[in-house]
């Protein structure tokens, strides 16, 4: 192994053992934090880097979530709210695909 000088009988078993070495960087901009595993990275970012609405700092777990959040701070746009879940959804299309996708094909109550 070039990295620690250790020996294996085969190439696989020393793939396998290089591995061990690689470091998984957090790819969020200004954030120079290193792991050892992908997967620590994933738990890393969940943690410290959950996406957060700019106007009132709330934080999100995911972007898909903050967009829809953004919404109610722009008073000009109406939003559509599930009458089966109360789920809110940012226009009439979207409220349809959640009625089909999550309610059977509900349709949107009048």
């Amino acid at each position: 192994c070039t990295e620690c000088d250790s020996k294996f009988r085969t190439r696989k078993l020393l793939k396998l053992h290089s591995k061990g070495h690689k470091k998984y960087k957090c790819n969020v901009e200004n954030c120079q934090d290193v792991f050892d595993h992908w997967t620590l990275v994933r738990k890393h970012k969940a943690e410290q880097h959950q996406p957060k609405c700019p106007i009132c700092e709330k934080t999100f777990k995911n972007c898909h979530n903050l967009k829809l959040h953004i919404t109610i701070h722009d008073k000009d746009r109406s939003l559509e709210k599930c009458h089966l879940c109360n789920s809110i959804l940012c226009s009439i299309k979207s409220l349809k695909s959640h009625l089909s996708y999550k309610h059977n094909n509900k349709t949107v109550k009048k």
